[in-house]
C-alpha cells in the first residue's frame, strides 16, 4: 500500500436558499480551503473549524463582489445557509464529510476570520481516519517563533479544478431562480465573477511560499506560484517532522502585476517592514508592485487570539454544550489526547 498523503487542510462547502428568491432547492454560494485547529482541554469541541469570514458570510464583505453579487448578496443571512466540511482525495474526489454548525465571527469584525463547529463530532472524531482513503489527516498547531524571511513554507490548499470537472458528490448544477438579472447564482470564494457553473472540486495543491514583507495590518508571502483560486483559508506551515507548525492562514491573493494596470485599491505604505534587503517603501505603487502576485495571511498570533476569545467566550461555551455532547468527555468537554480525525465518507 502506497504511503499516505498527510494534509493539514479540508474545504469548505456553503450552498444557501432563499425562499424570498423563489429558491426551492439549497444552491452552491462559496467554497474554499478551511482549516481545523486541536482546541484546549475543556472546550465543549476537540478542535475549532476556521475558514475566511468573506467565505462563510459572503453578505458581510459585500465590498469584494460585483455590484450585482453584493446587490442581491444583501439579502442574504445565515439561516440561509449550511455548511459542510470535506477531506478530498489527489484527484478532488471526496473521501469524508460531515456538517457543520453556525459560523462564529471574529470579535468586533476587524480580521477575515470564521469559526464553524461540527454538529455531531462525536460521530466523525476517532479512530476511524482515513488511511484507509490513503489520507493522513492531521490538525497544526500554531506557531510561537516569529516569520522570518529565510523560513520555507508550505502552503497546503486547494485549486478549483476544470469547470468540465464538476463532482457528482457536491451540489447540482447552478440554476437561476428566475431570468431576472438580479437572481441569485454561486459566488466564488475570491469574488470572481458570477458564474453559471457547477460548484466545481477543489483539488489539494501545495505551493512553497516565503516572507515578502509585513505592514502594520498585512503579513504578505511571495509564493513559487500566484495561489489560484481555492485558496483562502489554507494554512501556510513550517515543513517540520511530526505534528505540523502554522504560520497563518491565507486570507487574499494579491493579483499578479500584469493584472494591475487598470489599478484599483492598493493597502498602505505607512509602516511597512521591508525584508530581504530591499530598499525602504516610499509609496502605495512601490507596495503594489512589491506585493504583486503575492498572498496575504493571518499571523498565527493574531489566529491565537481568535481562538482565546472562542475559548473564553462562555456564551458560545453553553450554546455548543446544548447543541450536541462533544466527542468523549461524558461532561460535553473534549478529552481527547491525540490528533483529530474524520470518518471516511
Amino acid at each position: 500500500m502506497a504511503a499516505a498523503r498527510t494534509t493539514a487542510c479540508a474545504t469548505i462547502a456553503t450552498s444557501f436558499r432563499v425562499p424570498e428568491f423563489g429558491m426551492r432547492e439549497f444552491e452552491p454560494l462559496t467554497w474554499a480551503s478551511a482549516t481545523l485547529f486541536p482546541a484546549k482541554r475543556g472546550f465543549p469541541r476537540a478542535y475549532h473549524v476556521l475558514a475566511n469570514g468573506h467565505v462563510a458570510m459572503p453578505w458581510k464583505y459585500t465590498g469584494l463582489y460585483t455590484a450585482e453579487q453584493a446587490a442581491w448578496l444583501r439579502h442574504v443571512e445565515a439561516r440561509h445557509c449550511r455548511y459542510e466540511l470535506r477531506v478530498v482525495d489527489e484527484a478532488g474526489g471526496v473521501v469524508a464529510r460531515a456538517a457543520l454548525g453556525p459560523v462564529f465571527p471574529r470579535p468586533h469584525g476587524h480580521r477575515d476570520l470564521a469559526a464553524l463547529y461540527l454538529e455531531d463530532e462525536a460521530g466523525v472524531v476517532g479512530a476511524v481516519g482515513l488511511r484507509a482513503q490513503g489520507i493522513d489527516f492531521v490538525a497544526p498547531d500554531l506557531a510561537t517563533q516569529p516569520l522570518l524571511d529565510t523560513d520555507v513554507l508550505e502552503i497546503t490548499g486547494h485549486s478549483v479544478g476544470p469547470e468540465d470537472e464538476a463532482d457528482d458528490l457536491q451540489s447540482a448544477a447552478l440554476e437561476s431562480s428566475s431570468s431576472s438579472s438580479s437572481s441569485p447564482r454561486g459566488v466564488a470564494e475570491d469574488a470572481a465573477a458570477l458564474s453559471d457553473s457547477p460548484m466545481r472540486r477543489l483539488v489539494p495543491m501545495l505551493v512553497e511560499a516565503r516572507l515578502r514583507l509585513k505592514t502594520p495590518h498585512q503579513t504578505f508571502l511571495s509564493c513559487a506560484s500566484t495561489l489560484p483560486q481555492g485558496f483562502c483559508g489554507a494554512p501556510a506551515l513550517y515543513p517540520v517532522r511530526g505534528d505540523p507548525l502554522c504560520a497563518g492562514l491565507v486570507d487574499g491573493i494579491v493579483a499578479p502585476a500584469e493584472a494591475m494596470a487598470g489599478g484599483g485599491p492598493s493597502p498602505t505604505s505607512g509602516g511597512v517592514s521591508s525584508v530581504g534587503g530591499d530598499a525602504p517603501i516610499s509609496s502605495n505603487d512601490e507596495l503594489r508592485r512589491r506585493v504583486a502576485g503575492c498572498a496575504s495571511i493571518i499571523p498565527a498570533d493574531e489566529i491565537r487570539a481568535f481562538l482565546d476569545d472562542l475559548e473564553g467566550d462562555e456564551q458560545l461555551r453553553a450554546d455548543l454544550l446544548r447543541v450536541g455532547r462533544a466527542s468523549s468527555g461524558g461532561d460535553g468537554a473534549s478529552t481527547a489526547t491525540g490528533r483529530p480525525g474524520l470518518s471516511a465518507a
